[in-house]
């Protein structure tokens, strides 16, 4: 895998590499990545954590300030690389 910078390249990752690097990533914070994404990005996501309700995650997180969107997406590009 190459090195991610975008988090909007999230998709080119392949589904079990995301899931063994992102293992240790909370579920607040890959929601909340996903707030500010793509569409079919925030699809593959809940695709590849197909155990997690993102809606109801969403519901339960509420209104979230793109500070801390573009914070939990940072997390999540640290951690895939």
């Amino acid at each position: 895998m190459g090195f991610i910078n975008d988090f909007e390249k999230i998709a080119s990752v392949d589904s079990e590499i995301l899931r063994e690097k992102l293992a240790n990533i909370s579920v607040e914070t890959i929601v909340k990545a996903s707030i500010g994404t793509a569409p079919s990005n925030a699809d593959y996501l809940a695709t590849v954590f197909d155990s997690i309700d993102f809606t109801k995650e969403r519901d339960i997180i509420g209104p979230v300030r793109i500070e801390e969107v573009e914070a939990a997406q940072q997390e999540v590009i640290k951690a895939l690389n």
